[in-house]
């Protein structure tokens, strides 16, 4: 499956990374077949995990004892309250308009004192230009350099705290702010 072709080898070792210390609750925000939340739980036995995905996507994944299923729209209606979110490879799908406003949904759903962890690529615009191109032409989306999401975040209203390098990826930790116009 697509969705699973690789994220088993990307996320290997993540929870080192992803500050799981007074969290109880994650929320995977388009998590596909749950391969993070697999790294997360092993980790931490106990998590409460909650991957939120399309009804399409949650309906070919067989039934787990330690993965709540939520059917869920990135963009709109009810998602379900967490310490944690987490959006892997989800954001560089959109153009900023679009991902702009998924993060402000998010911010309106999530609790006070939530964090996001916003995992994806960060060019230096001499890489990553065939994925810009097919994020552009697929979806309208493109690949993003540390000032353009920086700026994002901003207008979503979100702020980034931290990030740390993780297999090709940027695992970065926001809080919650006021968003800029």
């Amino acid at each position: 499956c697509v969705l699973d072709s690789y994220a088993k080898d990307d996320w290997k070792g993540i929870a080192n990374i992803i500050e799981l210390d007074g969290i109880e609750t994650v929320v995977d925000i388009g998590g596909g077949m749950g391969r993070l939340l697999d790294e997360l739980l092993e980790a931490k036995p106990k998590l409460n995990a909650i991957l939120v995905e399309r009804s399409e996507v949650l309906n070919i994944l067989p039934p787990r004892p330690d993965i709540q299923y939520e059917v869920g729209d990135i963009f709109e209606g009810d998602l379900p309250k967490g310490e944690l979110y987490i959006m892997s490879r989800v954001l560089h799908d959109w153009n900023d308009k679009e991902a702009a406003r998924i993060l402000k949904h998010l911010k309106n759903e999530a609790p006070r004192g939530a964090h996001l962890c916003v995992i994806d690529r960060v060019t230096d615009e001499k890489s990553y230009g065939l994925l810009d191109l097919n994020m552009f032409l697929v979806n309208d989306g493109c690949e993003r350099n540390l000032k353009d999401w920086n700026r994002l975040f901003g207008l979503g209203g979100w702020f980034l705290r931290g990030s740390r390098d993780h297999h090709g990826h940027l695992v970065m930790k926001l809080e919650k702010g006021d968003a800029i116009d």
